[in-house]
C-alpha cells in the first residue's frame, strides 16, 4: 500500500534527488521508483547523500520510497532532497515492509 501526502513543485524538468539517512544510520535498505522506472535499488542508506539526475517527462511524477528491511530501528526512514536549480527542498519518507511513502513532483515551471 502507498500513502500519498507530499506535493513539490519543481520549476526546471531537470531535477537532482539526493537521499539518505537523516536519523542513525542503522542498515536501512530502500529501493526508489519514478513512475514506473526504479532509480536506486537494494541501496543501503548512508549518511553521505547519494546524488540521482533525473529528467521529467510530464508534469508529475510520482516518486515513491519501499523499503526492504527496517534496518535496527524501525521504520525505514530517508531524506530526500529534490533540487531544481532554483531552490532544494527536504522531505522525510518513512517506509515499513507493508506501506510506502511517496511524493509527487509537480512540474509549475514554462513549458518548451
Amino acid at each position: 500500500m502507498c500513502i500519498r501526502d507530499r506535493v513539490i513543485e519543481v520549476k526546471s524538468r531537470n531535477v537532482v534527488i539526493s537521499v539518505w539517512d537523516h536519523n542513525k544510520v542503522d542498515g536501512d535498505i530502500i529501493s526508489l521508483k519514478i513512475n514506473d522506472k526504479y532509480i536506486v535499488t537494494k541501496y543501503t542508506l548512508e549518511a553521505i547523500r547519494k546524488k540521482l539526475n533525473y529528467r521529467l517527462t510530464g508534469f508529475q511524477a510520482q516518486v515513491i520510497l519501499y523499503a526492504h528491511n527496517l534496518g535496527d530501528i524501525p521504520p525505514n526512514t530517508a531524506a530526500i532532497e529534490i533540487d531544481d536549480g532554483i531552490t532544494k527542498q527536504t522531505i522525510k519518507l518513512k517506509a515499513s515492509l507493508q506501506e510506502s511513502e511517496s511524493l509527487i513532483l509537480q512540474y509549475s515551471g514554462e513549458d518548451l
